[in-house]
């Protein structure tokens, strides 16, 4: 029987009364049917410690071994140069060079080669090749492969980091795997996770669900913030967008990426003047129909379609909209705008003004969202 469900058990008998009052018996301290275990201070061999004729589990408090260790239970170190062996539960360290293999483990799993834990395991599950455990409160840690079930604390492996649930961390130098996450799921590689209730931080994140994307490539369904350069969301803030003002009569553009942080790419032109932008902006609903969109953008402008007066051109934008019917919306606000010439190149028209280097000038702007 498990030793909680010991205390259990005689916490809840009737306590215990004088031989000599009629009616009445002694309590036991031991249910029957639970097992009697043999116990064994201190083994040292090289082989698994023989029964002697006695079939009871042995409980193993100081097991060192050159070659393999087994017992029952753990309750103390198994140290050995080929592998450990508890066929129950370990209720302290494991540590070899080939592996481990335990049912439910409190304390440590270290081997060069695998650890494999059936169980729960509270503590550090640690090698160099591979971590296998069924729900891990702590840490697991490989160069080569972690699995788990279920993992409340972190997982960081070189290889692959691979679990179901996950509150905590997770980091792969390869591969992070998970099905939910409730933290942050980070890979110099790529990661992937179906609900990320935190960030996704590597150089490609994929999930269906996340709050935060921090990558190269992001991709997901719903994602609130992405910030990358290649953003897919397919329920982002999508949008193409033409306006009119006083900066730039002609302004059309595209904003995608996530559902309040997007990016955008823009262009504006007047007579033989043009300018193309990359920029993030921040979309902010306001009930049902309203929002409000700022956003700014840099790029590069031309006053000759051979781009041979070119310079850059910086600009702030704060619109509020309202929602017509599905995406079609119009929205106003103003916009400021500046110029600089790294060449010395000739003067920027900007709408009705003409902009000297340095200059700021402020606007506004009114258009249509689809």
């Amino acid at each position: 029987m498990n030793p909680l469900m010991l205390l259990a058990s005689i916490a809840a008998a009737e306590p215990p009364v004088a031989a000599s009052e009629p009616g009445h018996t002694i309590a036991p301290l031991v249910e029957e049917g639970e097992p009697s275990y043999r116990h064994v201070p201190l083994w040292v061999g090289v082989a698994p410690m023989p029964r002697f004729g006695d079939d009871r589990p042995t409980v193993h408090h100081l097991s060192m071994s050159l070659g393999l260790a087994d017992a029952d239970r753990l309750e103390g170190s198994q140290l050995s140069l080929g592998g450990n062996r508890i066929t129950e539960d370990v209720r302290g360290i494991q540590a070899s060079i080939g592996g481990n293999l335990a049912g439910e483990v409190e304390g440590a799993q270290l081997s060069v080669g695998a650890n494999i834990s059936t169980g729960d395991l509270t503590g550090v599950q640690a090698a160099v090749g591979l971590n296998v455990a069924d729900a891990v409160n702590g840490a697991q840690t490989s160069t080569g492969l972690s699995v788990a079930r279920e993992v409340r604390g972190a997982q960081f492996s070189v290889g692959a980091a691979i679990t179901g649930d996950l509150k905590g961390a997770q980091g792969a130098v390869g591969l992070s795997l998970a099905r939910d996450v409730k933290g942050v799921q980070m890979s110099s590689g790529l990661n992937i996770a179906r609900d990320v209730q935190g960030v996704q931080l590597g150089i490609m994140n994929v999930s269906s669900s996340a709050r935060v994307q921090l990558g190269i490539l992001n991709v997901s369904n719903d994602a609130d913030v992405m910030l990358g350069i290649i953003n897919v969301n397919k329920n982002g803030y999508n949008h193409v967008y033409g306006a009119a003002g006083l900066t730039d009569p002609l302004t059309v553009g595209v904003t995608y990426g996530g559902k309040r942080l997007y990016n955008l790419f823009e262009y504006a032109g007047q007579g033989g003047q043009h300018s193309v932008s990359i920029g993030l902006g921040w979309h902010q609903p306001l009930g049902e129909r309203l929002y409000v969109d700022v956003d700014a953008a840099a790029g590069g402008y031309t006053s000759q379609l051979l781009l041979t007066n070119t310079g850059l051109i910086l600009r702030g934008r704060a619109v509020i909209g309202a929602q017509l019917a599905g995406p079609v919306a119009v929205f106003a606000g103003p916009v400021v705008q500046s110029v600089v010439h790294p060449f010395g190149n000739d003067d920027y028209d900007v709408g009705f003004h003409q902009m000297d280097a340095g200059d700021v000038v402020l606007g506004g702007q009114i258009g249509l969202r689809l």
